[in-house]
């Protein structure tokens, strides 16, 4: 019998390539090029960028995309609504799904490095977009903490609950990744346990991420490179 093709709302589901550039592009957009926007356009540019990562995102989970995506656009709906109507219970809930979500996602795609037989630009890219999607999900897990308590991190001289109206999520992405990195330049810092050991999370997560995925990648391009030898040979 042949195999039809399928067909409706499958068509448009993007390719794996395309997908992987698409989410590359709007994390280093969240990451790099947001916080240089006037303030005042914050709190909408995340909105828009995340849900652009969010819905690439999907595209590239392995199984099931259109029940992950279905699941996406959910999500997508519960920030929007509960910014427009101020909705800050809906407003964290929203955000522990999107945190899920990004988990799974980068779980999904870590999953997919480790199983590639080959080292690719796919697969490097893949796994740089993980990487990348782990410190915008910390991120939102470090809001979250200041939502729930104001009083987690010193913020020194940035004003976060004093003069500014905006959501500050500027300060968690940048907190979030120079505390991945173990960098820690001590301008914000983390005075409540939950956020310590939160602090300690990130850290322990980001260098074992790091040196994990780089010996497996390693690992596998020193194995192909060998194949490729005997192959001549």
């Amino acid at each position: 019998m042949t195999k039809t093709t399928p067909t409706g709302l499958t068509n448009y589901l993007l390719t794996n390539t395309l997908a992987n550039k698409l989410l590359f592009t709007t994390v280093i957009l969240a990451i790099f090029f947001v916080p240089l926007i006037p303030v005042k356009f914050h709190s909408a540019a995340y909105n828009i960028v995340f849900t652009s990562i969010l819905i690439f995102g999907t595209q590239l989970i392995s199984t099931k995309r259109m029940l992950s995506l279905l699941y996406v656009l959910v999500a997508i709906s519960m920030v929007w609504i509960a910014d427009a109507l101020a909705l800050d219970g809906v407003k964290a809930i929203s955000k522990w799904i999107n945190v899920l979500l990004f988990m799974f996602i980068v779980y999904d795609l870590v999953k997919q490095v480790s199983m590639a037989r080959e080292i690719s630009l796919k697969v490097i890219l893949e796994a740089v977009n993980a990487y990348l999607m782990i410190g915008l999900a910390f991120s939102l897990m470090v809001a979250l903490t200041m939502y729930f308590n104001h009083g987690s991190y010193n913020l020194n001289n940035l004003n976060y609950l004093t003069d500014q109206h905006e959501s500050p999520l500027q300060h968690c992405v940048y907190y979030a990744f120079i505390t991945m990195t173990t960098t820690g330049y001590g301008d914000i810092v983390p005075i409540a346990p939950l956020s310590r050991s939160l602090a300690i999370f990130i850290s322990v997560t980001g260098q074992l991420y790091v040196a994990i995925v780089i010996a497996l990648l390693i690992g596998k391009y020193i194995s192909q490179q060998g194949h490729t030898g005997n192959t001549e040979k």
